[in-house]
């Protein structure tokens, strides 16, 4: 879990096995608005595989394949 936009590209291109990074993209990094952003990802059901990117902002989730 990050809030850095490059960590995605650095374990990408460095050709590290993960199985997944969830990436915050919040307009506020206060922490009760992070707390309450992973609050409702938590609460979601998603189908996670294997070397998936999500990304996470306050008004929507995006699931990025990388494999």
């Amino acid at each position: 879990m990050t809030h850095d936009s490059d960590f995605g590209n650095l374990i990408i291109n460095a050709g590290q096995k993960f199985y997944g990074i969830i990436y915050l993209r919040l307009k506020s990094q206060h922490v009760k608005n992070v707390i309450e952003v992973l609050e409702k990802f938590f609460r979601i059901e998603l189908d996670i595989k294997d070397s998936q990117i999500i990304v996470v902002t306050e008004d929507k989730i995006r699931v990025r394949n990388v494999t």
